[in-house]
C-alpha cells in the first residue's frame, strides 16, 4: 500500500515477448483503476536531457497524461522497437521514420494488452541513453533477452578486449543511475 492505494508492481522484463508472456497472467486477478507502464527508454529527440522524466502522448489516457504533465513530465511520442537502438544514427533514422521523441521496446506492447482489457494506461519513462550517444557495449553482449538478465562474463570479456570502451561504460551505468534516481520519486508523487 501507498497511502490508501493498493498499488501492484509487474516486473515485465526487456521487450514485447517478455510483456505478452508476463502481464496477462500477472493482470488476470485483479482489477486495477489504470496501469502505469514506467521503465528506461532512449532518447530520439536531441533535446531530451538524462533524468527527464517522459509520458507518451499516443498511448497514455488523456486524463492520466493530465497528471504525470502536472508533476513535470515531458508530453513525447513513444515508439516501441524489436531491438536496442545501439548507435545514434540508428536512433537518427528511427526519430525521421517515426516522428517518436523516445523509444523503448515494451510501451506498445503494454498499450495493447491495456486497450484489449479497457484499462487506461499511462506510459511514463525516464530517459537513460542520449539521441546523440552510441551504446558503449553491442546491447546483445550486456543484456540476454531471451533469459532476461544481465551477460556479467560477456561483458567483462568485451571490455577486456576493448580498454577505450571502459570509460563510456561507466558513464553509462552512471546515467542509469542518475535516471533511476528522478523515475522513483516521480512514480512515487505520480502514485500519491
Amino acid at each position: 500500500f501507498l497511502g490508501a492505494e493498493e498499488v501492484i508492481v509487474i516486473h515485465t522484463g526487456m521487450g514485447a515477448s517478455s510483456v505478452h508472456d508476463v502481464l496477462p497472467g500477472a493482470l488476470g486477478p485483479h482489477r486495477p483503476r489504470c496501469l502505469v507502464a514506467s521503465g528506461f527508454a532512449g532518447a530520439l529527440d536531441p533535446a531530451l536531457a538524462i533524468g527527464d522524466i517522459v509520458a507518451a502522448t499516443n498511448v497514455s489516457a488523456p486524463y492520466l497524461l493530465e497528471v504525470a504533465e502536472a508533476l513535470g513530465a515531458v508530453p513525447s511520442t513513444f515508439a516501441s522497437g524489436e531491438v536496442v537502438a545501439e548507435t545514434a544514427e540508428f536512433k537518427k533514422r528511427v526519430r525521421q521514420a517515426t516522428g517518436a521523441d523516445v523509444l523503448d521496446m515494451e510501451t506498445d506492447a503494454i498499450a495493447e494488452i491495456c486497450e484489449a482489457r479497457r484499462l487506461p494506461v499511462l506510459a511514463v519513462r525516464v530517459i537513460s541513453d542520449l539521441a546523440r550517444l552510441d551504446f558503449p557495449v553491442p546491447a546483445r553482449t550486456l543484456f540476454d533477452l531471451a533469459r532476461q538478465r544481465p551477460r556479467v562474463l560477456a561483458l567483462a570479456g568485451f571490455l577486456a578486449t576493448h580498454p577505450a570502451q571502459v570509460a563510456p561504460f561507466k558513464r553509462f551505468v552512471a546515467d542509469i543511475g542518475e535516471a533511476r534516481k528522478q523515475l522513483t520519486p516521480f512514480l512515487t508523487r505520480l502514485i500519491a
